[in-house]
């Protein structure tokens, strides 16, 4: 065999075994009917399905870091602005398409979003009693409010203060585990094909 073609043979099979171990840079992102990027498909289109592996990493993680940590340090406009942008993914598209990998309807997004209304609701019916009724919290600006608050915090608040923050962090918590630990259905289902099979990477 001319040293060539023992040459191209080599290349050839190197290509293959990259291709193996490093699947495309898109892989993780892209729609298996797709081609290129799909980042804003990902987080925004409730179709398909999540993997957990997808969920934790792709989606969790980075809204951990940008919640807490980053907008902390942006400001009051940083965290509106972060707070607007996860809106519709955390509460809408990437839990329906994780309840969709396990096989079962996006609809229970409606119960966990209900519990967090009514346990906002409490925690919030509680800040106005902090805060001395609606008349004085009109009366006060958005700053005076915020400080007010933190202070009624530090001193453990009241009862609805303390029973809807309790309430929103067991429901928050549950969602993260439920999403984070629970397997998905292997092989296709009735909403999309399985993310994880044929080197789709953390979405359909």
């Amino acid at each position: 065999m001319c040293r060539c073609h023992t040459q191209l043979i080599s290349k050839s099979s190197a290509c293959r075994i990259r291709h193996v171990l490093l699947p495309p840079p898109n892989a993780f992102f892209t729609r298996a009917d797709r081609q290129g990027p799909g980042v804003f498909d990902f987080l925004f289109n409730p179709k398909g399905r999540i993997s957990r592996k997808g969920y934790t990493i792709a989606f969790l993680a980075p809204y951990l870091v940008l919640t807490f940590i980053v907008a902390p340090l942006l400001g009051m406009p940083g965290v509106i602005l972060i707070g607007l942008f996860f809106l519709w993914p955390k509460n809408v598209s990437v839990p329906v398409r994780r309840f969709h990998d396990m096989g079962i309807t996006g609809k229970y997004q409606i119960g966990f979003l209900g519990l967090l209304f009514l346990a906002r609701l409490i925690a919030y019916k509680g800040m106005v009693t902090a805060l001395g009724g609606m008349e004085a919290m009109s009366a006060m600006t958005v700053e005076e409010q915020l400080a007010a608050v933190a202070e009624a915090a530090r001193q453990g608040g009241n009862a609805d203060m303390r029973i809807g923050t309790l309430l929103v962090i067991g429901v928050e918590i549950s969602q993260m585990l439920l999403f984070g630990l629970v397997k998905g259905q292997k092989g296709k289902n009735q909403y999309g094909n399985d993310p994880l099979a044929d080197g789709r990477g953390f979405a359909d």
